[in-house]
């Protein structure tokens, strides 16, 4: 059977289509082309609505209305209902249960497996998308009970993997010949809390193991990196380490904070972030601010531009707030305006590219070491330095090598650089 796999969302996501593809494509062909499928495998993400996937589903139903559809991931109940209304023959499997991927493929009627599992999904063959990359989960679900998200009422409550496993899943994809490793979770903070064990642990561990790679720590909350600032800074200096957080504030107001169920304040994130600036130099940092969380008012908006001026982060992501069922913001009172949304969408967005084309700037005339992640546009290849800055360099290069540049250029999004000897 020829199966077309079809990824939404995060580096989690992207690992666990790796680890389906991996297990399918022992008894099935994995195809880049849609019309080459005879079944289409999407990998779901809810985190920001349903729309998005959906809309992809309807397109791959009114061009191929004969395709068969399973639909794993993030499932939550609505997109699970509406999805069966397109095609009542999908079937479905959760994120907890990737590897029973085959089975539900194989089988001759529609099924659903959607109860919670802890097995580690780990020890899983692969089908890389870039064969530069390992992504590497160490947990499922997260401590925290943000007011808005779905995501913890699909994946349930923290499970850390067991190191030995991790440092096994890190050593195989290095012997792979991947070069770059990125450690992922829902909040890479939080590892180990129910383990007696801690991320600062886990990356002592993995920066042992022999060979030539570098670590990108994904995303954590502020929550647990504010109780372990030094050992954040001391294993942030490693030479394996990319100099690189993403640390997600979401709000610039502790009433909002408060409201989101975030249990740290602005004035943790600050000294979080002022202490990594000047302790970690040259490092770069991201985050996320959701805007229009209900109730946000016009003064807790203004709170928000002021943390991001007087805070600047080298990337933020910014979403307008998606009211998701089930979760206690879906209910609030004083929703706010999808207008209103949008406006203080744009009035981040004109901050955010203010800050990162000057932070940016600072990189002119730099010379040093990159590591080609992938080919881009138009004979060029996209590379990152020690800091995780994204650099366009001329030329076709194999993804993994590593090469001297000099950046000549700045833009908001990225640097552009010359090869030098």
């Amino acid at each position: 059977m020829n199966i077309y796999v079809r990824t939404f969302g995060c580096s989690a996501n992207i690992a666990e289509s790796e680890m389906m593809a991996g297990l399918l494509g022992q008894e099935h062909t994995i195809v880049t082309e849609l019309s080459c499928a005879d079944l289409v495998l999407v990998n779901a993400c809810t985190v920001k609505g349903d729309f998005t996937v959906l809309r992809e589903i309807r397109k791959i139903k009114q061009q191929y209305p004969r395709l068969r559809l399973v639909i794993a991931g993030c499932l939550s109940p609505s997109l699970r209902q509406r999805v069966t209304a397109i095609d009542h023959k999908t079937s479905f499997l959760n994120t907890h249960h990737v590897h029973n991927v085959c089975q539900v493929v194989s089988a001759k009627e529609p099924v659903q497996i959607l109860s919670l599992n802890k097995k580690p999904k780990l020890a899983l063959p692969r089908q890389r998308k870039n064969n530069a990359i390992a992504i590497i989960p160490i947990s499922n679900g997260c401590l925290d009970h943000c007011s808005y998200c779905s995501t913890k009422l699909i994946k349930g409550q923290l499970v850390s993997y067991p190191i030995p496993l991790i440092c096994q899943e890190v050593s195989n994809a290095i012997a792979d010949g991947c070069s770059m490793i990125w450690i992922t979770s829902q909040d890479t903070s939080c590892y180990g809390k129910d383990r007696n064990s801690t991320i600062i642990e886990l990356l002592e561990h993995i920066l042992d193991i022999p060979g030539e790679f570098t670590v990108r720590l994904g995303m954590g909350n502020p929550t647990y990196f504010k109780e372990m600032i030094p050992e954040l800074v001391e294993i942030l200096h490693h030479p394996k380490m990319f100099k690189f957080l993403h640390v997600p504030v979401q709000s610039g107001s502790n009433r909002v904070l408060q409201m989101m169920n975030r249990a740290y304040s602005v004035e943790d994130c600050q000294r979080l972030i002022n202490t990594l600036r000047v302790s970690v130099p040259r490092i770069s940092l991201a985050t996320d601010i959701i805007t229009g969380f209900p109730g946000e008012t016009e003064n807790d908006f203004e709170h928000t531009l002021r943390l991001l001026q007087e805070t600047p982060f080298d990337t933020v992501n910014i979403s307008r707030f998606v009211p998701r069922k089930g979760t206690q913001a879906y209910t609030m009172k004083k929703q706010i305006t999808g207008s209103e949304k949008k406006q203080r969408s744009r009035a981040v967005t004109t901050i955010v590219h203010t800050n990162s084309k000057q932070l940016h700037d600072l990189w002119l005339d730099w010379k040093g070491e990159v590591i080609v992640e992938e080919q881009g546009k138009e004979e060029t290849s996209i590379a990152r330095n020690m800091s995780y800055k994204q650099l366009i360099i001329p030329g076709h290069h194999t993804p993994g090598s590593r090469l001297c540049v000099r950046v000549t250029e700045s833009t908001v999004h990225h640097l552009k650089a010359e090869l030098v000897p």
